[in-house]
């Protein structure tokens, strides 16, 4: 899948070898330093804007009861690795790449660092591969491995002439933010890798954090009594199972006297997250049902949930309703609103221009999110998340396609309402315009 955006670090390892004497060769190639997971970005406020930009916050910030409370902030940050064919240096042969989200919390500098190092721990051994920590069940098996394997299996086709054998593989882990705000981070990793044959391995594995101390969570830690929690999960999803013909089915092949075992399992580390909703836990992909299925999950209300999980993880109501602005940054009259952040998605060197994407009232789960159009418009990557934002604004560096938006901007209401908008820029006047995401394209 081809990326847009400039976050992008693209490291290309082309070789321009002979055919097979070099192939051989290729076995001891040198690579890249993994990532540290103590780079002391990680635990960095956002980017500061501009110094002109900065006096307008400075001059008139909005009241305080206006403000966004227990702001949490969520940067996208990717690393893309891609390896060609060492006979003619055309074949793309590996695809690794792995998003990072780069968390911030306002005025919570220690569990800001705490998290992140925690996710950059999940980084080196997704790209150096299982080493026997817990931070093992969020990697596919490692750089050097994937590559081994790619290798091999150019190698295998090469000498053999095959010319129906895939030779682009891929190991690939993305993310999504499903619930932020003062006391929880939960956000779900997407794993996925392809080695060849009929379809791809996946894989979800889930993170908590406390945000107030930056720990992570473990299931027995969200209740005073997680003996009588975990009986009260498991018979929920039991009943859920029984009065469903839709998990009926699903699970159709576990054996009525496995069901309650199989469910039971599910209470582990990386199977459970909190969202909006409640707490979800989740199967792997062909555990309780076929491929197809993929990951079963159930999603328990916190309404069900009070009086059997601590208070501080039942979320707080919404309230109030807004929506967005987009204007030119220089249009923006000085100290008119506040900047939470400064987002830079321009290719290096590239050239566009400063834009205000502001919010009038409250607006919660904000995500910026780069898409592609075929038939409809596709989320690729969330570029940036705020969990609420209130009478502030984004600066946000970026160009405007010509054609078809790249760009999409997704927030809730205080009802739950998703709302989804375009950005884009208006042929007659150049102004900038947030649109509905049902256009279809012309010609």
């Amino acid at each position: 899948m081809k990326k847009i955006l400039a976050l992008i670090l693209c490291l290309v390892m082309a070789f321009s070898m002979a055919a097979c004497e070099e192939l051989e060769a290729l076995k001891n190639v040198e690579l890249p330093p993994p990532p540290s997971a103590s780079n002391e970005e990680e635990a960095a406020e956002p980017s500061a804007p501009t110094e002109e930009i900065e006096e307008k916050s400075v001059e008139a910030p909005a009241p305080a009861d206006e403000k966004a409370e227990d702001l949490v902030i969520v940067k996208n940050e990717k690393t893309l690795i891609q390896d060609y064919d060492p006979a003619e240096g055309t074949q793309l042969i590996l695809t690794f790449s792995y998003d990072t989200p780069k968390v911030y919390i306002d005025g919570r500098d220690e569990a800001t660092s705490k998290i992140n190092e925690y996710i950059g721990l999940m980084d080196e051994s997704y790209y150096t591969g299982p080493n026997g920590s817990e931070y093992d069940a969020a990697t596919t098996g490692g750089y050097n491995m994937m590559l081994q394997i790619a290798q091999d299996n150019f190698t295998y086709c090469y000498e053999n002439n095959i010319e129906d054998m895939p030779l682009e593989l891929s190991s690939v882990r993305g993310y999504s933010v499903e619930r932020a705000d003062g006391n929880v981070l939960s956000i779900v990793f997407h794993i996925s890798s392809y080695t060849g044959g009929a379809h791809g391995n996946y894989k979800d594995y889930a993170c908590s954090f406390d945000t107030i101390t930056g720990n992570k969570l473990a299931l027995p830690d969200v209740s005073a009594d997680y003996d009588s929690l975990a009986d009260f999960l498991i018979e929920y999803m039991n009943n859920a199972v029984n009065n469903s013909e839709e998990y009926k089915e699903q699970l159709k092949d576990i054996a009525p006297e496995e069901q309650s075992k199989a469910i039971q399992a599910l209470l582990r580390d990386g199977s459970w997250y909190f969202d909006n909703n409640g707490l979800v836990i989740f199967s792997d992909n062909q555990e309780l049902g076929s491929y197809a299925d993929g990951n079963i999950s159930f999603t328990i209300p916190y309404a069900e949930l009070e009086g059997k999980i601590d208070d501080k993880f039942i979320p707080s109501a919404r309230t109030g309703n807004g929506e967005f602005h987009l204007k030119a940054m220089k249009d923006v009259q000085d100290g008119s609103v506040e900047l939470i952040d400064k987002l830079n998605i321009l290719p290096e060197g590239g050239v566009g221009e400063e834009l205000c994407l502001s919010a009038s009232g409250n607006v919660y789960d904000v995500e910026l999110v780069s898409v592609s159009y075929t038939d409809k418009f596709y989320e690729l990557d969330t570029l940036w998340y705020a969990n609420e934002m209130g009478d502030s604004a984004l600066q946000l560096l970026t160009s405007i396609p010509d054609g078809i938006p790249n760009l999409m901007l997704k927030y809730r209401l205080a009802d739950g309402t998703e709302v989804h908008k375009l950005i884009s820029q208006s042929g007659k006047d150049g102004s900038y315009l947030l649109i509905d995401d049902d256009i279809e394209a012309v010609g």
